[in-house]
């Protein structure tokens, strides 16, 4: 969980969503614990608080339908703070007019409010995802349709 938290983190300081997300499909198909994740020994406090921000964000989305996943956030999480300046993990144009996910947004991370979902399929990401709503199995965001980054 170590080794795949390090790359989740490194990956999305570097842009690369797409890589990311094909690690939240194998972190869900390994059906990790996210309570077990032990607290990264990180001397840089910003990919810290990244960390803790990508295993709460993945505790929320494991227990949200379809999943229904009975997920918690490790205590070290708690005591993750920011580290004082704001960092856009996503684009101007995909966070214009968005709210912002909460897990990141507390410790300075911008993303939008629906980044990561995992459906029945496996698949998993930010821009590129497709999730189960009231809508139904496999619908498109619509902010992911307004994108035009949605291949689908």
């Amino acid at each position: 969980m170590s080794s795949m938290l390090d790359q989740m983190a490194d990956l999305l300081l570097a842009g690369d969503e797409i890589a990311f997300s094909d690690l939240v499909r194998d972190w869900h198909r390994s059906e990790y614990e996210c309570q077990l994740t032990p607290k990264p020994v990180d001397a840089d406090s910003r990919k810290l608080a990244l960390k803790a921000s990508i295993v709460e964000r993945l505790v929320e989305v494991l227990n949200m339908p379809p999943h229904n996943a009975n997920q918690s956030a490790p205590p070290w999480t708690n005591s993750v703070s920011g580290f004082g300046e704001v960092v856009k993990l996503q684009s101007d144009r995909l966070l214009e007019d968005e709210d912002y996910c909460e897990a990141f947004e507390k410790r300075g991370f911008l993303v939008a409010k629906n980044f990561i979902f995992l459906s029945n399929a496996g698949w998993a990401g930010g821009r590129y995802a497709r999730y189960s709503c009231a809508a139904g199995l496999g619908a498109v965001h619509p902010c992911l349709k307004r994108s035009h980054l949605y291949f689908g």
